[in-house]
């Protein structure tokens, strides 16, 4: 997020102030403070730019952000203006889709279903020493299950893509 603050009269500038986010869902005594800082200077023209990295944890949830003002020098507000919060691939409900993706049943002893709410791009199994063992396309996956049966017994990744990006889960394949 980014946001311009200020105090409000050049008397007293040494005013601290921290951001905090939390999940609206959730309980806002349960907040996580992301930003503090105290100014050195305040009246006309004195707004300081800033910005803070919301955590991953907050990636596809309706948050809050709550600026606390404290340890005052004598000012009873602070300024803020310019607040806008902008996401980028590490906080996209993209990834958040992607990291939903599980697989069942897992041992499996043949078909294992890839459950997910969206098209998947192609699926490439690796055996333990990193050696591609099979690749499925979009095209030959029939309700997002791979036959594996070919394969042997043993400890298996299955690298998943969709949508440009990728997910990879560990697998056991079992008689």
């Amino acid at each position: 997020f980014e946001m311009k603050v200020a105090a409000l009269d050049a008397g007293f500038p040494a005013e601290t102030f921290a951001v905090y986010v939390y999940d609206e869902a959730g309980d806002p005594n349960f907040d996580t403070r992301i930003y503090e800082t105290t100014l050195t200077t305040g009246g006309d023209d004195s707004a300081t730019d800033i910005s803070a990295e919301i955590p991953n944890t907050f990636a596809g949830k309706q948050i809050a952000i709550i600026v606390r003002h404290y340890n005052t020098t004598g000012q009873n507000q602070l300024l803020v203006d310019d607040f806008s919060v902008t996401s980028d691939d590490t906080l996209s409900i993209d990834n958040v889709l992607l990291d939903s993706i599980s697989i069942h049943p897992n041992p499996t002893q043949g078909i294992i279903t890839i459950n997910t709410t969206f098209p998947l791009d192609s699926v490439i199994i690796y055996n333990q020493l990193g050696q591609k063992a099979m690749s499925v396309t979009s095209n030959n996956l029939s309700d997002n299950k791979i036959d594996l049966r070919s394969l042997t017994n043993g400890f298996y990744l299955m690298k998943i893509q969709a949508e440009g990006k990728q997910k990879t889960i560990k697998f056991i394949k079992e008689n």
